[in-house]
């Protein structure tokens, strides 16, 4: 359980400063896209939340389900969900919800069900997926703010 606290107290900081890390950057920078096909910064914000629904239910499922399959097309997530067109404010705050969870589901999380496996194209335990979101967190995080 030790990996999945320090996800939670790593999520948990995440949740204090990304906000502020925000408030530097202008709309205009938020919203700008690199190239037609690339996502802005607040698609990649929209993605992470995207990443956060399917994970929540890849750590929920795996309690009651054995080998739950659960994928998700990321482009198409970003884009039918339209983040491009939502108020940047209303993006974040579903960020930080879903991280909240997150979290709070972390805390519950049983440790027997930690070995448990699931497939997202393959498979892989819950722990994998817990300690890998984190990283997937960071890796776009810094897309985001260098």
């Amino acid at each position: 359980m030790e990996e999945v606290e320090n996800v939670i107290r790593k999520i948990s900081t995440l949740l204090e400063v990304v906000p502020s890390k925000f408030n530097t950057l202008s709309i205009d920078e938020i919203n700008a896209k690199p190239s037609p096909n690339k996502w802005s910064k607040k698609e990649i914000l929209g993605h992470l939340c995207d990443s956060c629904f399917n994970n929540l239910n890849r750590i929920i499922r795996v309690q009651y389900e054995i080998k739950p399959y659960i994928i998700y097309n990321q482009d198409e997530w970003v884009k039918n969900q339209h983040y491009q067109d939502r108020k940047f404010e209303e993006v974040l705050g579903l960020w930080i919800a879903l991280h909240k969870q997150f979290v709070h589901i972390l805390k519950n999380f049983p440790e027997n069900h930690l070995k448990s496996i699931l497939n997202w194209g393959e498979d892989v335990t819950a722990q994998f997926v817990i300690t890998d979101y984190l990283d997937h967190q960071n890796h776009h995080l810094k897309q985001i703010f260098g």
